[in-house]
């Protein structure tokens, strides 16, 4: 029989968790304002109100662990950038928080992207790009232009970087946006005009879409979309640098594989036609709304 972890603090988890070298797991409490920490029985290793630091934390979603042991977090409704040195509580301190920081960690925010000698990657919900900074530097920000409302994200053997775009490069998404920005800048909450519009996305050009950058920040290809991708939210990648997509919304292929651009994975009758090139094909077809998938290697 299975059963859920309970206790440390969690009050309903937000997108996606992480496990670090010693099998603990991580996770961002959206109800609770607070990270959480369990050992891989179940165990809470976190204060029953988690890790809150004194109550100044916000509603928090994305989380990550690299692969040296930091463990980095994001809040949407303060926009906080949280940083756990070799995954010490004792040492977390709050990187930057507020729209006018450098990294503009803007609203429901997630930061799945890492390399164990590369970046931090940060999506920003209300805008069309990511953020990537030296994790020995969050200062030194740069910014890289994706599709619009851009979600989870995953980097794959070759360095590549996936980014889910709740609404691909539709213009007209652009009001929703704008509409959902003007609020959050009012401190009134932008989700229920973001939700209504991702419910209403259909899939094909104008829907939501899949972006792929080169390490160096360049686009790979153009974006992909269709092919059970709708309104895709979170992203995976596999063993053999497949890449896993669920969606927001309930289409009837919940999930979609693309194969990635590891030419050794690919089956030899794509090789000649482009080395891995994304092609989709989707599973699953449930009654239920996956949020988040992480695979951790």
């Amino acid at each position: 029989m299975t059963s859920g972890f309970t206790g440390g603090g969690l009050q309903g988890v937000g997108f996606g968790m992480a496990i670090d070298a010693d099998d603990n797991v991580w996770a961002t409490t959206y109800g609770g304002r607070s990270i959480v920490k369990f050992d891989n029985s179940g165990k809470p290793l976190s204060p029953p109100e988690g890790y809150n630091f004194n109550g100044k934390l916000g509603l928090m979603q994305g989380i990550i662990v690299t692969p040296s042991g930091d463990v980095w977090a994001l809040g949407v409704s303060k926009n906080q950038l949280l940083y756990f040195p070799n995954g010490d509580p004792a040492k977390a301190r709050i990187i930057c928080e507020g729209q006018e920081v450098a990294l503009q960690v803007v609203r429901r925010t997630v930061p799945p992207g890492h390399r164990s000698t590369g970046p931090i990657w940060v999506s920003n919900f209300i805008s069309d790009w990511v953020t990537r900074f030296p994790a020995s530097d969050p200062s030194k920000a740069e910014t890289f232009k994706v599709g619009i409302s851009p979600g989870g994200m995953a980097v794959d053997g070759q360095g590549n970087l996936w980014v889910t775009s709740h609404f691909g490069t539709r213009k007209l998404a652009w009001l929703t946006v704008a509409r959902a920005a003007l609020l959050a800048k009012r401190g009134d909450s932008p989700y229920s005009v973001l939700i209504h519009a991702m419910v209403a996305v259909r899939p094909g050009p104008d829907g939501g879409a899949v972006f792929v950058l080169r390490p160096d920040g360049k686009p790979v290809r153009p974006p992909v979309y269709g092919h059970g991708i709708v309104v895709p939210w979170a992203v995976a990648i596999d063993g053999n640098d497949h890449v896993w997509v669920s969606n927001f919304s309930n289409p009837p292929d919940s999930i979609a594989e693309l194969r990635g651009y590891r030419t050794e994975a690919c089956p030899l009758q794509y090789v000649s036609f482009w080395p891995c090139a994304p092609k989709a094909r989707t599973i699953s077809r449930g009654g239920f709304y996956p949020e988040s998938c992480r695979l951790v290697r």
